[in-house]
């Protein structure tokens, strides 16, 4: 694994962002009237991002834990290839909500902010590099 990754994942697994990312996951699915893409939770939390990887780890995550359940298959616009689909699953999503919109919106805000910072000091560090 690439030097930048093995530290880009020791601070997610240390500064408790995987939580706060499933929390604004599971914010977007609480609001979704029908299941949703992994794209589409991308473009909720991250508009105009492609990096799958901001939310696809932690949506499988959700899966595996039986709060998400896979809807129907749907193409993808994109490569037009089957895409899983995702929502609550049956009698979590009210308990669910009432424990964490408390603190969702904030946690939204602030993994974007961070996000956009990211991607800045790294237009700045590239810039720098030239």
């Amino acid at each position: 694994m690439h030097e930048n990754s093995l530290i880009a994942l020791s601070e997610i697994n240390t500064d408790g962002s995987k939580e706060k990312r499933k929390k604004a996951i599971l914010g977007v699915f609480g609001n979704a009237r029908t299941p949703l893409r992994d794209w589409d939770v991308l473009q909720a939390l991250f508009p105009g991002s492609s990096d799958m990887n901001l939310v696809r780890p932690r949506v499988t995550e959700l899966h595996g834990q039986k709060i998400l359940i896979e809807g129907h298959k749907a193409r993808s616009p994109y490569s037009n290839r089957p895409v899983r689909t995702s929502l609550l699953r049956a009698g979590r999503q009210t308990n669910l909500l009432d424990n964490i919109m408390g603190d969702v919106m904030g946690s939204i805000y602030k993994i974007c902010d961070e996000y956009k910072l990211n991607q800045l000091k790294e237009k700045e560090n590239v810039k720098n590099k030239n």
